[in-house]
């Protein structure tokens, strides 16, 4: 048996893709810390509520003053905090919330007249790889721009997922990980051939998703890539794995 996965280096997240393992929502929000979608969101119809703003100034005040609560409220739900390691599970479910909340960013913009977000919030070790893969493909896929808030620290498969938001956002002392991709493998030589063969395809694809999303060289990734060094905001900045620090 053999699988590939991005280790973070003082959390042991390796996990066999052949184990049965599935969250609830209830039971993945609760046990990985990751808050998907806001519930009891109030949502206000501007339409519905034009004609209670025939009255006094006193009362069209505070009317506007619901509908901008009302505003508020409804955008609250757009808001994903992904603080989890990186496995298929959670993956597949992030991808999922990313789609219903592009739906539901549609039919903000049709109720408000304009475009609302959905804002990533992230804080991972990193994890496995290929399902990271798809994870950055949706979200550059959604009709709905996705802003990545990285929370703390991203490392390894993390970050790519980070650099593939529309717009990346970094708090002053947050840290980000790039490195090799790690395998784990047993089999007759020409299977340990193919291993490497598989890697150095996967490696490749990851370095398209770095180059694709920053302007860093191959000179520095490739040295960023042999080695265990976190760089911090100001550096992701300046090779443009980030658009601002918070």
């Amino acid at each position: 048996m053999r699988f590939c996965s991005w280790v973070f280096p003082f959390v042991f997240v390796f996990l066999n893709p052949t184990h049965s393992f599935y969250l609830s929502r209830a039971n993945f929000i609760r046990n990985t810390g990751t808050s998907i979608l806001g519930s009891g969101a109030k949502i206000f119809n501007l339409s519905d509520n034009n004609d209670a703003l025939e009255g006094g100034e006193e009362e069209q005040q505070q009317q506007q003053q619901i509908l901008k609560q009302g505003y508020a409220d409804a955008t609250y739900p757009l808001t994903v905090n992904f603080y989890s390691p990186v496995t298929i599970e959670t993956c597949m479910a992030l991808t999922n919330y990313l789609k219903q909340l592009d739906v539901k960013s549609k039919q903000l913009q049709i109720q408000y007249g304009e475009v609302f977000p959905i804002n990533l919030h992230i804080q991972s070790g990193g994890g496995m790889l290929m399902p990271t893969f798809y994870v950055c493909d949706v979200i550059k896929t959604l009709d709905t721009p996705v802003h990545v808030y990285i929370d703390g620290f991203v490392a390894s498969a993390a970050s790519l997922i980070a650099v593939s938001g529309t717009k990346r956002f970094m708090t002053e002392h947050s840290f980000m990980l790039i490195h090799q991709l790690q395998s784990q493998s047993t089999g007759r030589l020409n299977e340990m051939k193919d291993e490497i063969t598989n890697l150095d395809f996967f490696m490749k694809n990851a370095k398209d998703i770095y180059y694709r999303n920053s302007n860093i060289s191959k000179e520095v990734l490739e040295k960023l890539l042999s080695n265990e060094l976190w760089i911090d905001a100001q550096e992701c900045l300046y090779y443009n794995l980030i658009d601002e620090i918070m």
